[in-house]
């Protein structure tokens, strides 16, 4: 999927975890993935089908970081996945290594990526809104 932009509507969770999936054949070290959308729109089952296809194992259970912001995983590479809805402000991310760990040696998964857009330099932005009860309208394109 190395594209500029990408817009599909996904009917169920499990085919935003596939699409999770086939997303993160594109990935490389060193991209950063930055997530937005509503409490509830499918962010995190994004990330889970993005970690799937990264080598994640399923018996890892990828879930939100709400409460530590980060939880690193082990795929092809490390999965730095960050969670930022209870987020104050930017030092709180500098204070847990966040700038360093931008150093090409992983994925960076942000959840909540409108909290430090301005702070982001490239990025990919995946967009989910809500269509209706069962189905999200998902936007990729690079930034």
């Amino acid at each position: 999927m190395a594209i500029d932009t990408f817009e599909t509507i996904t009917r169920s969770p499990q085919e935003t975890q596939e699409l999770g999936k086939k997303f993160a054949v594109s990935l490389k070290k060193g991209d950063i993935v930055a997530l937005f959308g509503e409490l509830g729109s499918g962010k995190t089952t994004m990330i889970q089908g993005i970690s799937w296809g990264l080598g994640v194992s399923k018996d890892i259970y990828v879930n939100s970081p709400s409460f530590v912001i980060l939880k690193e995983y082990q795929g092809k590479f490390p999965i730095y996945h960050f969670d930022l809805y209870r987020l104050k402000n930017f030092c709180e991310l500098t204070e847990i290594g966040y700038p360093d760990l931008l150093d090409n040696k992983g994925v960076v998964l942000i959840e909540w990526a409108e909290k430090i857009e301005k702070y982001l330099d490239r990025y990919i932005k995946i967009e989910i809104r809500y269509v209706n009860l069962e189905e999200r309208r998902i936007a990729i394109e690079n930034v």
